[in-house]
């Protein structure tokens, strides 16, 4: 049985994938961005004009889709995005995009017909709720169907667990893959979580493991991109810029010191106005966490995962020395998660 750790955000998909044991792992992460399928016109295939030929399709409740935005832009898709800060458990979008990340992942070693999978999901701060929790888990009550490239897919949920983002960062930690403890000093310590997500910051305290102080505030990179987005627009009226655009741009120049936007023939360049967005937010931010844990002196260590606190990394330094960037931020969420489900695994063996 395959165990998954999927984490579906507001800015990206990320999940890892492993076996009962632990013993393999496969992780991946793309933008949250969807689009309904149109196959290429015949005479561009022909042609060898389509950008297409390498993107994977995938079929669910009668209509075909391709997931993430390079294969969006691959295809030329219209982008859907789940993301809505007032209650993303309603939207059909959101379901849709979910299943179909685990469609993805449970077929990325070229697995296909049935599987029973074992899954674990994350969910923001505000979500850890038991009727927003029931939402959720009555999507998975019937497997779910669908096909890959055209080849039949069908997962069977055999174990269900949802549990708060902040705590799979914690697993992550004190996990190793094989679902055994990794580190025991986290057993007696008194540590913060802060999970920086696209449009959440998510924050708890634990004390010996248990969940202490939890909050959440709507705020992330997404405010970024939404400031410059205003920014580019107000002083150029004719550009019309795509922010899932905007954001794959900006992660493909991640760590330069000049920022760009390419629009059309035209190369904007936005280093000021990226630099001022980033500080606003972080402003904001710094604020809300020292609001809620105003002494931060007093934790052994203060976690920090997801892409705004990759890409914040540096202000959450100086902000504290019990600051640890978690190993690959964004995906650690998906994999604190994947060694949880193997963890509970061998628990009910015995």
């Amino acid at each position: 049985m395959k165990v998954i750790g999927l984490d579906v955000g507001n800015g990206s998909v990320c999940f890892a994938v492993s076996n009962e044991v632990g013993a393999s792992s496969i992780e991946d992460s793309y933008q949250s961005v969807f689009a309904e399928y149109v196959p290429p016109l015949a005479e561009h295939a022909a042609l060898g004009l389509s950008k297409a030929a390498d993107v994977h399709v995938f079929s669910f409740g009668g209509r075909d889709y391709v997931l993430g935005y390079e294969a969006v832009r691959a295809t030329g898709g219209t982008p859907i995005s789940a993301y809505d800060r007032e209650d993303r458990l309603r939207l059909d979008t959101f379901q849709t995009l979910t299943k179909l990340a685990l469609l993805d992942a449970a077929t990325r070693d070229g697995s296909h017909d049935v599987m029973d999978i074992s899954l674990v999901l994350g969910v923001p701060v505000e979500d850890f709720q038991r009727d927003k929790l029931s939402v959720l888990e009555r999507w998975f009550t019937e497997p779910i169907v669908g096909a890959k490239n055209g080849q039949s897919v069908i997962l069977s949920i055999k174990y269900l667990k949802i549990i708060s983002q902040p705590i799979a960062v914690l697993m992550d930690q004190y996990l190793t893959t094989e679902g055994y403890v990794a580190d025991k000093t986290l057993e007696s310590a008194k540590v913060l979580v802060i999970d920086a997500g696209s449009g959440t910051l998510d924050m708890t305290e634990f004390n010996d493991l248990a969940m202490g102080a939890r909050f959440g505030e709507a705020i992330g990179m997404n405010d970024v991109y939404r400031q410059i987005v205003a920014n580019i627009q107000r002083e150029n009226p004719k550009v019309r810029v795509n922010v899932h655009d905007l954001e794959y741009q900006l992660r493909n120049q991640d760590g330069q010191l000049r920022l760009e936007f390419e629009y059309g023939a035209s190369m904007l360049d936005i280093t000021t106005i990226t630099r001022l967005a980033m500080e606003r937010v972080w402003t904001q931010m710094e604020q809300f966490v020292t609001a809620r844990y105003p002494d931060r002196t007093m934790y052994k260590q203060i976690f920090v995962a997801g892409g705004t606190g990759q890409a914040f990394a540096d202000r959450f330094r100086a902000w504290s020395e019990a600051f640890e960037l978690v190993r690959d931020p964004q995906l650690s969420i998906a994999r604190g998660m994947a060694k949880f489900g193997v963890w509970k695994t061998r628990e009910s063996r015995g």
